[in-house]
């Protein structure tokens, strides 16, 4: 009773009690050169208690309010080695810390760190998915030097019949490709053509739905490559530093793809370098058919980038990307013999400037500027007539073609420190802009078309000039808003505007997003979004109303002309409205039983105003008018399952159900003899479905004798299986018509099995990784190509893809 007497006395007086003490943990995430990593999740586990959790801004900073005493941080971000601090003292009062995470990598020094398992992020709102350093080394999938290959390994991503990537069921110019920030597709096809050393690659980060505003153009999604920078010790690495002999057709080089990496500081705390260089020379035997039966080439690219640290908070970094390409005999097949291909070459320059300032609070500045010139050339083996048979094509092929690309871009953009109103904010805003320009000559000659007693049926000449040039500019600005107004959810609402020279004015395109991972359900993500997307436009679809055009004579089984077809493409009166996309998805994420990390995802995008060439007949006259008439629709349902253990293994497995469709599908060509009417029908990317699995676990040898344990050592398994539904392909008659529905046939279904064993030993203090496997273990046909002339004896004749093979690799990890 007195002590109640007491405290009413006291608050009389207007004093209360003393508030119990508090301890602010407050501080910085930031990589191993001192930039600040954004995203990455703070956790503090106290037991009894509970855990409190908090995720750092776009500038690094990160701020949790608790009771002093001793805690357990760990800091985690995919991408990163995980970070632990088991024994962490916080004293009353502020407690600030800068906690440094470091990339994942596969070098000699981190042979003993841990991985971070797959993290749930409820912060995130964007469907993404990433592939780091480690998987893309470690996972074997097929042609294991390029980048591009690798892409595939993530549900929702898929390479067609020939080779070329499709994201979330989208035409390649849908995606937005980047490198460290800055565009790196190709202008005219929108497609990565570009190569990079596959061991300098950080992350590759795909976002397929949901992205903010402040992606690029591209209503499919994203692909993200970031790539290493050196750090305060000086780093050499090197792979496949020996060349692959075949004994076939004597003995030959066939495979060399050596991959050096040097990289270090510059001056120590403040410079640092990274060089990646990779060569890859190859000759291939083409089985079915006759001698010469072997294509070659040699592939060059070199990434070099500096970081300068001027200050701890203002870094600039320039990179410098080079490729250069030279295929001979491209395109042999069973169906195109040698003296109808091409000699490819091309070369590539990728420069840029970056500049991170950060500010005080948490802003951060972000500026940037590139520049990009490519070159291809492609030359036929000689000036003989090319005649396209019903069992092949044959002489020389008709069209020499020399293009030049430019790309200059910019952008600068600005993140606000959190402020509170209803919860906290985090804005964002932006400009983005970009000029290209194409120079292209295409020299053709005519080529005929020839039925099985190789009568005439058709003769093509080309009229108009083979010279064309073309540019285009566009600029997008976007304000980003990320509301969150409690810990458990988070609303991220953008508005963008583009505009396009091309394509007039510019237009609004709305995004929303949420992510809600309710404390009572723990482990469990929902994320849920509706956009509006633009696409950019391709300077190849642009550019064909101003190349030439055919002119067809038709024969009659006598031989006499029985009709003439001239065709265009021509441009519209009107101007053209950008390609439009609505897309909305759902997913789900759970930390399963076992360590496993579960997810399922469903997506639906529906286009409008997707450009298209119509058909437009007025007697000996067709006319391919470009307009806003094709509708696109992709559906996907994704489930996955994931799990990293033993501290550094991991696997990976996927089901995608998916339907890639358009109401006009056939792509009309200047260099395509295709004839035929629009129609609607699945796109030749369409997989209905899709079974993925990955990943790598240790040979276990607890239960063998000594002297085997020592013969297996540090071995582990590898391994890839992949199954999905045969690509769609069209059919036509002997006169190149269309026969049938577009697409109304398929490829059998592809199966691909890979495993390989990896043996790790030590020479005189240095890690060495030394890889032996086979590819296409069940020897799979999985064919690319077929002869789809209904009026051939061949017709429905399969040329196989890759068959079973052996590859090696060796790889010079450091010293440990």
């Amino acid at each position: 009773m007195r002590c109640r007497i007491v405290y009413f006395v006291l608050l009389l007086a207007g004093v209360a009690p003393a508030a119990p003490p508090t301890a602010v943990l407050s501080g910085k995430v930031v990589d191993e050169n001192g930039v600040a990593v954004a995203g990455a999740r703070i956790q503090v586990r106290r037991v009894p208690e509970g855990a409190a959790a908090a995720d750092s801004e776009p500038g690094g900073k990160f701020e949790l309010t608790l009771e002093p005493g001793e805690v357990e941080l760990r800091v985690e971000k995919t991408g990163f080695f995980l970070f632990q601090e088991p024994h962490l003292s916080l004293h009353a009062g502020d407690n600030a810390l800068t906690i440094t995470l470091n990339h994942l990598q596969d070098v000699a020094d981190s042979v003993n760190v841990t991985y971070a398992p797959p993290v749930i992020d409820p912060k995130q709102t964007t469907e993404t998915k990433e592939l780091t350093n480690v998987e893309i080394l470690e996972v074997p999938f097929p042609a294991a030097q390029d980048i591009r290959r690798a892409l595939p390994l993530l549900p929702g991503v898929v390479l067609d019949a020939a080779g070329r990537e499709h994201v979330n069921g989208g035409t390649s110019g849908q995606t937005s490709y980047t490198l460290n920030g800055f565009n790196l597709a190709d202008p005219y096809t929108g497609r990565l053509e570009a190569r990079l050393n596959i061991d300098a690659v950080q992350t590759v980060e795909v976002k397929s739905s949901r992205f903010a505003a402040d992606t690029g153009r591209g209503s499919a999604g994203s692909v993200e490559l970031k790539t290493d920078m050196g750090d305060d010790h000086w780093r050499f690495a090197a792979t496949n530093f020996f060349p692959g002999l075949d004994s076939q057709q004597g003995l030959h080089i066939n495979k060399w793809t050596p991959r050096v990496n040097v990289s270090g500081p510059l001056r120590k705390g403040r410079v640092w370098l990274d060089n990646a260089f990779e060569s890859f020379y190859h000759v291939d035997t083409i089985s079915g058919v006759p001698l010469p039966n072997q294509t070659s080439g040699l592939a060059l690219s070199n990434l070099s980038r500096v970081q300068i640290n001027l200050t701890a908070s203002n870094i600039v970094t320039a990179s410098l990307l080079v490729n250069y390409g030279d295929d001979r005999l491209h395109g042999l097949s069973f169906l195109d013999p040698v003296e109808t291909t091409v000699n490819q070459r091309s070369n590539l320059f990728h420069g840029s400037l970056h500049d991170l300032q950060f500010f005080r609070g948490g802003s951060l500045l972000e500026a940037g500027f590139a520049e990009t010139h490519g070159f291809f050339r492609s030359s036929p083996q000689g000036t003989l007539p090319f005649v396209i048979t019903p069992y092949g094509d044959r002489g020389n092929y008709f069209a020499d073609q020399t293009r030049n690309t430019r790309r200059a871009q910019g952008f600068l953009n600005f993140s606000f420190r959190k402020y509170r109103a209803f919860g906290s904010h985090q804005l964002k805003v932006g400009v983005d802009a970009e000029h290209v320009d194409l120079d292209q000559i295409t020299q053709r000659h005519e080529y005929d078309l020839v039925g099985p007693a190789r009568n005439a049926l058709r003769t093509i000449q080309f009229r108009g000039s083979p010279a064309l040039s073309k540019g285009d500019t566009n600029a997008a600005a976007y304000l980003i808003d990320r509301w969150s107004p409690a810990e458990s959810l988070l609303v991220e609402a953008g508005l963008r505007s583009d505009q396009d020279t091309a394509l007039g004015r510019g237009l609004l395109s709305p995004r929303l997003s949420a992510a809600y991972a309710p404390r009572w359900l723990r482990g469990t993500k929902a994320a849920a979004g509706y956009g509006i997307f633009y696409d950019v436009v391709t300077l190849d679809v642009l550019s064909r109303p101003y190349d030439q055009g055919t002119y067809s004579q038709f024969f009659s089984p006598s031989g006499a002309v029985s009709s003439v077809l001239a065709t265009s493409f021509v441009m519209p009166p009107n101007r053209l409205e950008f390609p439009r996309h609505q897309a909305f998805s759902f997913s789900l994420e759970r930390e399963l039983l076992f360590g496993i990390y579960g997810k399922a995802g469903y997506v639906l995008r529906r286009g409008t105003r997707q450009l298209g060439f119509t058909r437009h007949a007025l007697d000996d006259q067709l006319a391919y008018l470009l307009q806003n008439s094709r509708r696109d629709r992709y559906e996907a349902f994704e489930l996955t399952a994931r799990r990293t253990f033993a501290h550094h293994f991991e696997w990976s497995a996927s089901y995608t159900r998916s339907s890639a469709r358009s109401n006009a599908v056939v792509d009309y060509a200047v260099d395509s003899p295709l004839l035929g009417p629009q129609a609607a029908g699945p796109y030749s990317w369409d997989t209905p479905n899709r079974v993925l699995v990955w990943g790598w676990a240790p040979i276990l040898t607890g239960r063998l004798p000594h002297l085997f344990r020592r013969m297996i050592g540090e071995t582990y398994l590898a391994g890839l299986g992949e199954y999905h539904t045969g690509f769609p392909f069209n059919t036509v008659d002997e006169f190149g018509l269309l026969a049938g529905p577009p697409n109304s046939r398929r490829f059998p279904a592809y199966y691909d099995l890979n495993l390989h064993l990896e043996r790790r030993f030590h020479v005189l203090q240095y890690l060495w990784a030394w890889r032996v496997g086979v590819n296409n273990v069940t020897n799979s046909l999985n064919p690319n190509e077929v002869n789809n002339n209904i009026s051939s004896p061949q017709f429905l004749a399969f040329g196989r893809g890759q068959a079973r093979a052996v590859a090696v690799r060796l790889r010079f990890l450091g010293k440990k």
